[in-house]
């Protein structure tokens, strides 16, 4: 599953990001050390953005399901647009990690800003960001 590896991943970024402020605030941090860790640290803010998008989206999907104004149908097909897309973005983001722990450069999805809280990935795609139109958490 391609969403509880980003949940590992970003939990070893955070590990290696704490870590590293940690020596280097105790004046031993080793150079070798970085090279080591280089994955984690060109991901953890790519990482930590995604992660406030997927929470943004787990409300907006526990807002639909409880809503008894939609029908059966619209409350399934909006659980399934952001289950998707989570998937999408996670698997992104994972294989992005995985070229830089291979020795690769970091891919420009773990170094660009994100677009409107998240990547256009999360917010599947250009369609429906408009103000105003699509989810809330696409905004």
């Amino acid at each position: 599953e391609p969403v509880e590896r980003f949940y590992e991943y970003l939990d070893r970024a955070r590990t290696a990001r704490d870590t590293r402020r940690r020596l280097q605030n105790d004046g031993r941090l080793p150079a070798e050390w970085d090279a080591e860790n280089a994955w984690a640290i060109v991901s953890i803010k790519a990482f930590d953005g995604a992660a406030r998008v997927f929470n943004k989206m787990r409300r907006e999907a526990i807002s639909a399901e409880r809503d008894p104004a939609l029908s059966a149908e619209e409350k399934r097909r909006r659980m399934d647009e952001i289950s998707r897309n989570m998937t999408a973005r996670a698997r992104e983001l994972v294989s992005a990690a995985d070229v830089v722990r291979r020795g690769g450069a970091a891919p420009a999805v773990l170094t660009e800003e994100p677009v409107q809280g998240g990547s256009r990935a999360a917010a599947g795609g250009a369609q429906g960001t408009a103000a105003g139109e699509g989810p809330s958490w696409a905004r």
